[in-house]
């Protein structure tokens, strides 16, 4: 197993940065990985591969739960509800990358 307070998490891009997350997991203990991966896929729902990357990049396992749950920009719900015996938050979309997207409509042209 290795140490999570010395195996950093390192992508050269937005792109790759849920890659270098999934390549740590099987390096993690069981509980570790786990609270690594329910920050990951929170960061990516809220912000996006970018905003992922942005608060993990080259940071420890250890650090990245500990900025998770220091106070900070966490988006607030634009609506809240439950139906049925489900809860749900709705939260704006992430802001978008233009450079993405212009290069997405360019290949689709």
């Amino acid at each position: 197993m290795a140490d999570p307070d010395t195996l950093a998490i390192s992508s050269r891009s937005s792109k790759e940065i849920m890659r270098a997350i999934n390549v740590a997991f099987p390096q993690l203990p069981g509980d570790v990985a786990r609270r690594l991966n329910f920050i990951s896929l929170r960061y990516w729902q809220l912000y996006g591969f970018d905003g992922v990357y942005n608060r993990v990049n080259n940071r420890t396992v250890t650090t990245i739960p500990t900025e998770f749950d220091a106070p900070g920009d966490d988006p607030k719900p634009i609506a809240t509800g439950q139906s049925g015996d489900v809860r749900y938050e709705l939260f704006d979309a992430p802001p978008s990358n233009k450079k993405s997207e212009a290069a997405e409509d360019e290949r689709h042209e």
